[in-house]
């Protein structure tokens, strides 16, 4: 019986657990469902069942627009288009007429003049009817002003200004206009402002436009030349935008196209040296010319060329130089060195370990020794870093020795203030 009061105690006591949790469920539900800011709302099935009923909703369709309205409409919009073109009209006309007026054209004579036609009587002023269904023409300004005769007595518009031929002198088409009082013996009509076209055919060169080999230098003439002071040529990325100066000497006559001669041998030249890495040659660009003519007078003017090597190549090849690889040996030394310092530095360090972390503290016996590690560390390393800028801007040369010679070529024509040939000392002495 015991055993019996104890399950059925026990029993109790499970239903009592299970309907508590039951009520504490219901309770949480209904809290949550209480403190719920859209309860109100509809749920998400009723807001999809109104969707759907708005789609097949069925709605009655607005009035259609009768034909009558359709066809006003459309009536007042070409009546409205007709009216701003006939005011446009009427503005371009009124226009005609104030620039005709201001030529002092009689728009109504000669109206009345084309419309009169050969043989047939004109029509009676006095008869004061109008013509119906006819409107007044105005003839084109244009033609009248081709048209009109001198005879008429009206003064002449204003002449037309001479236009520039934008083609070089020689040849082309020109376009030309009588200037004001000039006369004309061909056409009566060039005395209304016509512009005429004039083809001008390929005429003769002036003693201007000619170039003879006794001042002038063609392009593609070529002439030996020696260096009269070495070069060393820079090869970093600004070579080429700063030059090194050099001086030549030509020593011979300047060889001409088809077997011609110019008097330049003695002339120097001044020009500018860059070196390029990849090909270790110096390139050498002409810049000024200079001579001195029999009667003491100079020549000095540009030249644009360049100068070919032994090789017949241009640039002239050159010894390739650099300097870099010592002061990164150096760099490199002492970033050794600063390593060094740097671990004799970290030997005298004792490291402390605590429930914040690690910390390194330096060894009370070893404070010599770490002192002389960093200061022999930080040095080291800036020596390290001035080798490295060094290195930097230290760029490669080419070494190019005096006394070398080779060609200079130039690319374009070059003109001389005065003639030069049979003109200089090294000629008169060769006769």
């Amino acid at each position: 019986m015991k055993l019996l009061s104890a399950n059925e105690t026990k029993r109790k006591q499970m239903l009592l657990a299970g309907g508590a949790g039951v009520g504490l469920v219901g309770l949480l539900v209904f809290g949550l469902w209480f403190t719920d800011p859209n309860k109100d709302e509809p749920s998400l099935r009723e807001k999809q069942r109104e969707k759907a009923a708005e789609v097949t909703k069925s709605f009655r369709t607005k009035k259609a627009v009768s034909a009558e309205e359709t066809w006003i409409a459309k009536s007042e919009e070409k009546i409205t288009e007709l009216e701003n073109t006939n005011r446009d009209m009427t503005t371009a006309m009124r226009n005609i007429q104030t620039s005709l007026a201001e030529l002092g054209i009689d728009v109504g004579a000669l109206a009345k003049q084309s419309q009169e036609k050969p043989g047939e009587p004109a029509p009676e002023e006095d008869a004061g009817l109008p013509i119906p269904n006819q409107k007044p023409k105005l003839p084109d300004p244009l033609t009248l002003l081709k048209t009109r005769e001198p005879s008429t007595g009206n003064p002449p518009p204003p002449a037309i200004p001479a236009l520039p031929n934008p083609l070089p002198p020689g040849q082309g088409t020109r376009l030309v206009a009588p200037l004001a009082g000039q006369s004309d013996k061909t056409s009566p009509q060039q005395q209304n402002g016509e512009i005429h076209m004039i083809t001008v055919g390929n005429r003769p060169a002036g003693d201007g436009d000619t170039r003879n080999v006794k001042q002038y230098i063609p392009a593609g003439s070529f002439a030996s030349v020696r260096l009269l002071s070495g070069v060393d040529a820079p090869t970093g990325g600004a070579a080429s935008a700063n030059p090194i100066p050099v001086l030549l000497r030509v020593m011979t006559d300047g060889t001409l196209p088809n077997f011609f001669h110019s008097n330049v041998s003695s002339c120097h030249v001044v020009a500018s040296a860059h070196g390029e890495i990849s090909s270790e040659r110096a390139h050498i660009q002409l810049e000024r010319i200079s001579c001195v003519l029999l009667n003491g007078n100079t020549i000095e003017t540009q030249v644009k060329g360049y100068i070919t090597g032994e090789d017949g190549k241009a640039g002239m090849r050159g010894r390739l130089v650099s300097k870099q690889g010592s002061l990164i040996a150096r760099s490199l030394l002492a970033g050794l060195a600063s390593g060094f310092g740097r671990t004799l530095q970290q030997q005298s360090q004792q490291l402390a370990t605590s429930p914040l972390g690690a910390v390194a503290t330096v060894n009370p016996n070893r404070v010599l020794q770490a002192g002389a590690g960093a200061g022999i560390s930080t040095a080291l390393e800036k020596i390290a870093d001035y080798y490295l800028q060094r290195a930097n801007e230290i760029y490669p040369i080419i070494e190019i020795a005096a006394n070398r010679e080779g060609e200079a070529i130039l690319q374009e024509g070059v003109s001389l203030d005065q003639p030069i040939l049979h003109n200089t000392r090294e000629e008169e002495d060769l006769l």
